[in-house]
């Protein structure tokens, strides 16, 4: 009994072929995209972490220069002056 090998046609070939890169190109592609989502995500949770940890240092901070100083003043960044708003202008 002889056995008869198929075989595709060139173009069938070529267009399995092509078929088969763009499958697999995509599916690279794909796994980057999804691994680099993850490291976002982690960045993300760190970075909101962070931004909580920060906010409420610069709250509590806050109110403790309100506790000294009192309510109604604004501070130079560039030196630490106090500045008194006058509450009569309300």
């Amino acid at each position: 009994m002889e056995t008869t090998k198929e075989v595709l046609t060139e173009e069938e070939l070529m267009q399995y072929r092509s078929a088969h890169q763009s499958f697999k190109q995509a599916e690279k592609e794909l796994a980057y995209i999804t691994s680099e989502l993850s490291i976002m995500e982690s960045r993300k949770i760190s970075s909101l972490l962070n931004y909580s940890q920060s906010s409420n240092a610069f709250f509590d901070n806050q109110g403790d220069i309100i506790t000294k100083y009192g309510e109604g003043i604004q501070i130079d960044m560039t030196d630490g002056s106090i500045i008194r708003t006058d509450e009569s202008d309300s």
